[in-house]
């Protein structure tokens, strides 16, 4: 698991790389928005109860945001400089 997680954490920081050369919008997952989160989190050398006080969250939601239980919010989204859209797709069952 843990190669796994530093692998999107090196993607997300590489996405974030690309994106200070562009004004595209990026779609991206709730699992990127996570390794983002994670990627702010080490850039800024803190923990997740650290992270979570600073912007006004409680650990509690932050972690389960992390583990999956949850998903991001408008606000962490903001918070890590994301905007969040909900869509919705419509999909055909049966014939």
């Amino acid at each position: 698991m843990t190669s796994q997680l530093e692998r999107l954490i090196e993607k997300e920081e590489a996405r974030r790389a690309a994106l200070a050369n562009t004004n595209e919008p990026v779609i991206l997952t709730a699992d990127e928005v996570r390794a983002a989160l994670r990627a702010d989190m080490k850039r800024l050398g803190i923990n997740t109860s650290t992270w979570a006080e600073r912007h006004a969250f409680s650990v509690t939601f932050v972690s389960a945001v992390l583990t999956g239980k949850k998903e991001p919010s408008e606000k962490l989204c903001a918070a890590l400089g994301i905007e969040r859209r909900v869509t919705v797709t419509y999909v055909r069952k049966g014939k």
